[in-house]
């Protein structure tokens, strides 16, 4: 696979029903590579980018799924599984140790992983923006499990890890994340006074671009190795971005039907903590690996993303 970044790959991806992994589907879809996406449930299965062969079964049973890994030349884990709004680290677990296992065996076809993990793990960085050599320490209120398994993909030889920043941007799956609940919220008016007051930066990216690292990554075979920051690397304080998303829906025209789901539980407990750390990330080794954000910033992307959060929301 190294050194031939033209050629078309197989790729199994689980996730491809979500919001980032649709995205990623789609683009890999989109530059010809076969992809065959793990979804829990056949009824899901329609969801699914055009062009994804769709494969019924469940991260934490492997058994579902292991024969069409095993011929894949890539593996792209971007599913997570949640239960009541908290994520559950035991699937990600058994999915990723047995994506790794088969990468690191040479007995199958399968000999790439690309991990999707993400840049709140490094905790507070408050002197200046860090690349993707600073290591995962979580403090505080961040999944120990989560940055336990990155340092195990990251340093297997045969994977990538992507750290995602706060992605935003409209995809096939449904919007998600931290950046469409703010407009939720900015929307129906409620008080936002908690991250008014937030200090840090946030990393932000847009999700096409986040597909597009993705591609590349997986493209690239070994010479993309270790971990990637999906950033836009232009970090924003908190407070600047809610008046940018704020202005943006002003422009748009936007108002919201009173179902529209409340931003309350984000702004509490642990999301909060990770909300007010100083995550300020630059995306170097992927420049260096050719990657180049079309979305340079928050502050070109707030209206389109306002306009295209009001579109889907409209829809709901």
């Amino acid at each position: 696979m190294d050194g031939m970044t033209t050629s078309h790959r197989r790729i199994f991806l689980t996730g491809g029903t979500g919001y980032v992994g649709s995205a990623v589907a789609q683009e890999l879809v989109a530059r010809g590579h076969r992809v065959s996406a793990l979804v829990r449930a056949p009824a899901r299965a329609a969801a699914l980018p055009p062009g994804c062969n769709p494969v019924i079964g469940d991260l934490a049973n492997p058994a579902a799924w292991l024969e069409v890994a095993a011929e894949a030349d890539v593996a792209v884990h971007t599913g997570f599984q949640y239960a009541g709004g908290t994520e559950r680290p035991a699937p990600d677990w058994i999915a990723t140790s047995t994506l790794l296992t088969l990468a690191q065996s040479g007995a199958c076809r399968l000999g790439r992983l690309v991990y999707t993990s993400n840049a709140y793990l490094l905790g507070d960085h408050p002197a200046r923006p860090v690349d993707e050599d600073a290591e995962a320490m979580p403090t505080g209120h961040a999944p120990l499990s989560r940055a336990a398994l990155e340092r195990v993909v990251a340093t297997s030889g045969v994977a990538a890890v992507i750290r995602l920043g706060m992605v935003y941007g409209a995809a096939i799956g449904p919007m998600g994340g931290t950046i469409p609940r703010l407009f939720d919220a900015l929307a129906a008016s409620e008080p936002l006074d908690a991250v008014e007051r937030l200090t840090g930066r946030w990393s932000l990216v847009h999700v096409g671009d986040v597909a597009a690292l993705f591609r590349a990554v997986a493209e690239a075979g070994h010479e993309a190795s270790g971990v990637f920051h999906a950033t836009d690397g232009a970090p924003l304080r908190a407070a600047d971005v809610l008046a940018l998303a704020r202005d943006a829906l002003s422009r748009v025209g936007a108002s919201s039907p009173s179902s529209l789901a409340s931003m309350k539980q984000e702004l509490q407990g642990e999301h909060l903590g990770r909300l007010a750390r100083d995550v300020a990330v630059v995306p170097a080794r992927a420049l260096a690996l050719g990657w180049r954000p079309e979305v340079r910033s928050f502050r070109e992307g707030a209206l389109q993303t306002a306009a295209e959060w009001r579109a889907e929301r409209g829809r709901a």
